[in-house]
């Protein structure tokens, strides 16, 4: 099995590396139009930089990792050769199925939204693809990312471009949060490297015992607060902020950004 990939920026890599360290049998092929990235890339999964995209039209499965404002001169370069027996795989935002498909003249497309945490096995990567004929191939791919992500198949292609300001736009949220922790921990004179520390095992300890208990997480908060103590002054300060709503409502601006950038990309 032979996978190309068509740009090397972090999503790509980080799907590319994630199926390289536990499936090393799978050919890789990489490809940039500068070379430098897919020279990079390839080094790491024991691939082959390509110079030219009809080199890296050998492969079975093509992952398009440009962005998406890049796609319609990709299209124009790609759509001249025969690509009815490729699958092609796009980790594009914005850029519905459809779209692909009528641009490239071809059937076999799903959709892969990863997300860095696969570099250390604790990713997320959602799919969509809506096709029935795409079912078998569908599989065989989810099945490369499991041992590096949660595999998640969302069935209607808006819930899918909502998803994704979670699954892969979610951990910048996560580093958010821990960045405010470690900047408050330092205003108290705790080193950097300390409050680093800490602000990481904060993460960690409480994602792991989320991850390990069945109870709810507003159960989870009450049983590190208590009536009238230290923690509930702060999540009562949350909640006469609005934070709950704030955040929401950033998550949905997220959202919308993602239908602008759908519809200026023409």
């Amino acid at each position: 099995m032979k996978i190309g990939f068509i740009g090397c920026g972090n999503m790509a890599s980080a799907v590319a590396t994630g199926i390289y360290r536990h499936h090393p049998e799978v050919e890789f092929l990489t490809y940039t139009p500068s070379h430098t990235r897919a020279i990079e890339l390839a080094k790491k999964i024991n691939g082959e930089a390509k110079k030219s995209l009809e080199e890296i039209l050998e492969a079975d499965y093509l992952v398009i990792g440009c962005k998406p404002q890049q796609f319609n001169d990709l299209s124009k370069k790609l759509v001249k050769y025969n690509l009815s027996k490729k699958v092609f795989v796009s980790i594009m935002a914005a850029i519905p199925c459809v779209r692909i498909k009528e641009s490239l003249g071809i059937k076999n497309v799903m959709r892969l939204m990863p997300s860095l945490p696969m570099n250390f096995d604790r990713g997320i990567s959602l799919i969509f693809f809506d096709d029935v004929s795409m079912i078998s191939n569908v599989k065989l791919f989810s099945n490369l990312l499991k041992k590096c992500s949660q595999v998640v198949q969302i069935d209607e292609e808006d819930n899918f471009n909502k998803v994704t300001t979670i699954s892969a736009s979610g951990p910048a949220y996560v580093y958010y949060f821990a960045n405010i922790i470690q900047s408050k921990l330092e205003s108290w004179g705790i080193p950097k490297d300390e409050s680093r520390n800490m602000a990481t095992s904060l993460f960690e300890g409480s994602s792991r015992q989320m991850s390990l208990t069945s109870d709810d997480l507003p159960d989870l908060i009450d049983k590190v607060t208590s009536k009238g103590g230290v923690t509930i002054e702060a999540i009562n300060s949350f909640e006469k902020h609005n934070l709950h709503e704030k955040i929401g409502l950033s998550i949905e601006n997220a959202v919308e950004r993602s239908y602008e950038i759908e519809s200026n990309i023409k």
